[in-house]
């Protein structure tokens, strides 16, 4: 694998290459998934600047080893809205000296064959792309001893499929990262404005198709017309149509699956005393923005992920409430919270650990990231910083965990979490933070 120095300098080359193919990547992710051209490019910007930039915030590892023996590697299995950021997870997993083997969604093969091109033309012997049907690779991930580490981006429930195979996998860790259900919770003193603005910037990147795109809206009484007023006046304004087209925000959802799962959380809204304030066509893909108001928790569009262009609005009297709200539900991995007064009183109620730690059993209630005043965590203004601060992903509930076999039994533990930590072992103590998405 060469020096921490030679894997840095070669993921440099990795983003040289990236840059070199933006305009290929760009319109083969908007083939596979319909991701808008603006979106692409903003990623693949992000995910460069991160390679080029790694050296600086690598210094935690220097005094760490890889996980994997020299004739193991990491399996890295992605959803099919990954995409372009399949370069930092694999940028992760790889500086601290790993090989990976990694599987992208069968809805993404024009962009895997293109990263594989890329990848290998840099990484030959440390990188391989595998696609197997997704049920057979991760079966061969499980039981071969080859593979030291697993990283999955699922369903919760595909993740528990393997829960008793990983049991007989000695030694093997098993890294989950699960949906959400993410709430965006409006104070009454919030600047309900700026909120709506906010929350609509969060909401339609990639059509909502994000595992912390907010989905349950939580708005004070005290606030709540003026605040859908203003969220509907901003929404009504949002360009959908062809990817490719530089103009538009927001493109279709993947396939007619993903129509028949937001339109059956629509159904069941209204037929459950939901109000339709805009939006509701699901003639095809291209699902215009829909926004719910007058929600609950009977609605299946309140407990399950959505992941699509629909926001459901429920209304609440008091900060009290308003952690209740946010803390009943399975999924608990990015709440954003906008308001002064009560913020801290939430915050402190909602948020979980600040890194990866040892829990007896899967914690609900606890949040893994959090923001205050913005609806997307913002990693970017630090990396852009230069600083050298760990960022992870991460949270509680459904939303992610960590088994490690040993002994027929699995450990287990929660929170945001790095993959360059998390696939390498330590030398020595290492204090860690990790608050935001990369």
């Amino acid at each position: 694998m060469g020096s921490l120095a030679d894997r840095i300098e070669k993921l440099a080359k990795v983003a040289r290459e990236l840059r070199r193919r933006k305009e290929e990547l760009v319109v083969a992710v908007a083939r596979d998934i319909g991701e808008t051209r603006v979106d692409s490019e903003n990623d693949l910007r992000f995910v460069c600047a991160h390679l080029e930039r790694i050296g600086s915030a690598s210094r935690h590892l220097i005094s760490r080893e890889p996980i994997c023996a020299p004739d193991e590697e990491v399996a890295l299995v992605l959803s099919y809205n990954i995409n372009n950021f399949t370069s930092l997870h694999l940028a992760k997993i790889l500086i601290p000296g790993n090989r990976v083997v990694v599987r992208l969604s069968a809805q993404s093969a024009t962009i895997g064959r293109l990263l594989e091109e890329i990848w290998l033309s840099v990484f030959p012997d440390e990188v391989r792309f595998d696609f197997r049907p997704a049920r057979e690779f991760m079966r061969w991930c499980v039981a071969a001893p080859t593979v030291r580490a697993i990283i999955l981006f699922a369903s919760e429930n595909a993740a528990f499929e393997y829960e008793e195979p990983l049991k007989a996998s000695e030694g093997k860790r098993f890294i989950f990262e699960g949906p959400g259900k993410d709430p965006f919770i409006v104070l009454d003193d919030a600047d309900y404005r700026r909120a709506a603005r906010s929350l609509a910037a969060a909401k339609y990147l990639y059509s909502g198709q994000a595992c912390w795109s907010p989905e349950r809206i939580l708005v004070h009484e005290d606030v709540h017309d003026d605040f859908v007023k203003e969220f509907v006046k901003v929404t009504r304004g949002i360009k959908v149509g062809e990817p490719l087209d530089p103009a538009v925000q927001m493109g279709p959802v993947v396939d007619q699956v993903a129509v028949r799962r937001i339109r059956a959380q629509v159904e069941d809204a209204l037929s459950k005393g939901g109000r339709l304030l805009c939006g509701g066509s699901f003639d095809s893909t291209l699902i215009p923005p829909a926004i719910i108001d007058d929600a609950h928790h009977d609605m299946l569009g309140m407990r399950e992920e959505t992941f699509g262009p629909v926001s459901f609005v429920q209304t609440f009297s008091s900060g009290r409430e308003a952690i209740g709200l946010a803390q009943d539900s399975p999924y608990a991995l990015h709440a954003a919270v906008w308001g002064w007064r009560d913020a801290p009183l939430v915050v402190s109620a909602l948020a979980g650990e600040g890194y990866l730690h040892e829990v007896e059993s899967i914690v609900f209630g606890k949040y893994g990231m959090m923001s205050i005043n913005s609806g997307i965590p913002l990693a970017e203004k630090k990396l852009q910083k230069g600083t050298a601060r760990i960022i992870g992903i991460g949270g509680y509930g459904y939303s992610g965990w960590v088994w490690d076999s040993a002994g027929g039994a699995l450990s287990l533990k929660q929170g945001p979490k790095a993959f360059d930590i998390e696939t390498s072992r330590p030398g020595k103590p290492v204090t860690h933070e990790v608050r935001s998405f990369f």
